[in-house]
């Protein structure tokens, strides 16, 4: 009966993939099983779980978030619940782990220690990151929506007011024919009020989220038909 049990309590840690470690205080390694082998990506590194014992807890990956804190909350709580750390393995992928762990007396050295039983975050870690990425794409686009609108609205008002300002251009230019000094003010009135309704109209393609197409233009001729 006892042994049934204990083989379907190995089947489930199995299934649910529990892993347990034990470490010193000063972080040498006591004991440690395939699932902690696996989660910290050790294979061709070492030989088995079994060869991590004596090994220092730190050398087998680095933290990605504060470190120590775990120790800090042993030493004033004695144990630690569903506490969530993320790690970079040794051959530089970021996992995530969720473990209890509590504080023992080590019977063969007499020294304090840590029991850890741990289970693999990461693949619920990647699915929180990509909906958070997922959320922020959409707050920008609702931004470019929200912008797009304010620029089409500022866009059409002030086509408005160049359209008047054309129209009247073009009755003064007829009117100064015989005027050619007053003919070119008109003109170069008519040349910056063009060149703003081009503006407009690329604010015009932006709020309709139109095409843009790029063309070389002659530098001096546009200096010269602004001064």
């Amino acid at each position: 009966m006892t042994e049934n049990i204990n083989k379907r309590m190995e089947e489930g840690i199995k299934l649910a993939r529990l892993g347990f470690y034990s470490y010193l205080f000063d972080g040498t390694i006591l004991s440690a099983d395939q699932e902690t082998f696996d989660f910290f990506e050790l294979e061709g590194l070492y030989s088995d779980h079994v060869s991590l014992a004596g090994k220092n807890i730190e050398t087998l990956f680095e933290y990605t978030g504060p470190k120590g804190r775990l120790r800090e909350e042993l030493k004033a709580k004695k144990s630690v619940s569903r506490f969530e750390y993320g790690i970079k393995t040794l051959k530089g992928n970021e996992k995530w782990g969720m473990h209890n762990s509590y504080l023992f007396q080590d019977e063969e050295t007499g020294k304090e220690a840590v029991q850890v039983c741990f289970f693999d975050i990461t693949d619920r870690k990647r699915q929180e990151e990509e909906k958070i990425l997922l959320k922020e794409r959409l707050v920008q686009s609702e931004k470019l929506q929200a912008l797009g609108q304010l620029a089409g609205g500022i866009a059409h008002d002030f086509n408005n007011q160049l359209t008047g300002i054309i129209g009247f251009a073009d009755l003064l230019r007829y009117e100064l024919q015989s005027n050619v000094r007053l003919s070119h003010y008109v003109e170069n009135i008519l040349i910056s009020a063009r060149h703003s309704a081009g503006l407009t109209n690329q604010l015009l393609a932006f709020a309709r989220k139109g095409k843009y197409l790029s063309v070389e233009i002659d530098v001096h001729r546009t200096i010269m038909e602004v001064i």
